[in-house]
């Protein structure tokens, strides 16, 4: 492997592993059922409560902007937007249905799945999708909130 790819892969997946590690321990979880918990529940969680900015910036707007077309449209289309992370959310949870060892490798198992179609490491799949693609969508989400009532 190289120094190159450890340090952008390998690295950061072993600090993350690291963490949560410690933070089973120190909630007395295992390691796969603090990850699935930590990933799954917790980060879905909070990107599913960051898709709701969008609409209370919507309905801010609207409160404030009550007669302006824009504000009118865009209430549907950030309740729509929220929808789909309500529905993606209970998709996962029912597939990954509580914290245990069993999701953990079910979870392993679909990510080495997406590992081997996109021809990358599973250490890659892990950061590009409980680290990038989480910070990218909070962002997106949060962004999303702020041009609503700066519009």
């Amino acid at each position: 492997m190289s120094v190159l790819r450890k340090c952008l892969i390998q690295l950061p997946f072993e600090l993350c592993t690291a963490f949560l590690r410690v933070l089973g321990r120190f909630l007395n979880f295992s390691y796969e059922k603090i990850s699935v918990l930590f990933n799954i529940y917790i980060q879905g969680g909070l990107l599913l409560a960051s898709s709701i900015f969008p609409v209370m910036s919507s309905i801010f707007a609207l409160i404030l902007h009550p007669l302006h077309w824009w504000v009118i449209l865009l209430l549907p289309i950030s309740i729509l937007y929220c929808s789909i992370y309500w529905v993606l959310f209970l998709r996962i949870i029912s597939r990954y249905n509580k914290p245990s060892v069993y999701c953990f490798y079910l979870c392993a198992e679909d990510l080495l799945y997406l590992a081997k179609k996109w021809k990358v490491s599973y250490y890659s799949v892990n950061l590009v999708i409980f680290v990038l693609w989480w910070l990218a969508l909070i962002g997106i989400n949060i962004s999303f909130a702020i041009f609503i009532l700066v519009v």
